[in-house]
């Protein structure tokens, strides 16, 4: 068992089935960090918690809306949002979530909306899709990129779905 303070605040659990077969589970204490425990045996037994910091000296304990994904290439991507600073960042893991990048990767912001809720997809050998929510004070919806270089340039965004995302009727069909 993981052992918290009772005054700690656990949010944004997240987890993940790797390829090897390694169950991820992340989450985040907030003014502490993000933590990840893992399991190879079908969570039968768990490891010690690894301690995983967001951007900038002061934020970096401040992260929420955690996300776990598995690449193809089988690197293991975290993204969070950065409650202190309103920007959404990815920190890469290429040991099955042994160690991770030290520096994280700051998803690019469209204009001064806030993007939030991101989750970043391998959908081929150097291709990614990310999936968020963009937000600004007039509007707000489910969006997406595509990156052909693993992530160093992305592209515009396509709308997902807009304002009224909540009701099915507003999906764009395929």
């Amino acid at each position: 068992t993981v052992g918290l303070l009772q005054t700690q605040d656990v949010l944004y659990l997240t987890a993940l089935k790797s390829l090897t077969y390694r169950i991820l589970i992340a989450w985040s204490v907030l003014d502490e960090s993000m933590k990840l425990i893992y399991s190879d045996d079908y969570g039968e037994n768990w490891s010690q918690p690894i301690d995983i910091l967001g951007p900038g000296l002061l934020s970096a304990k401040r992260s929420a809306m955690l996300n776990l994904t598995e690449w193809e290439s089988g690197t293991i991507c975290l993204s969070f949002f950065g409650l202190s600073i309103s920007r959404s960042y990815y920190k890469l893991s290429y040991d099955n979530g042994l160690s991770w990048e030290s520096d994280p990767f700051e998803f690019p912001r469209i204009n001064n909306e806030n993007i939030r809720e991101l989750s970043i997809i391998s959908i081929g050998e150097d291709s990614l899709l990310a999936i968020f929510e963009r937000s600004s004070s007039e509007s707000r919806g489910i969006y997406s990129r595509m990156s052909t270089d693993n992530g160093s340039i992305w592209s515009d965004s396509l709308i997902i779905s807009d304002n009224g995302y909540f009701e099915k009727s507003d999906f764009k069909s395929a």
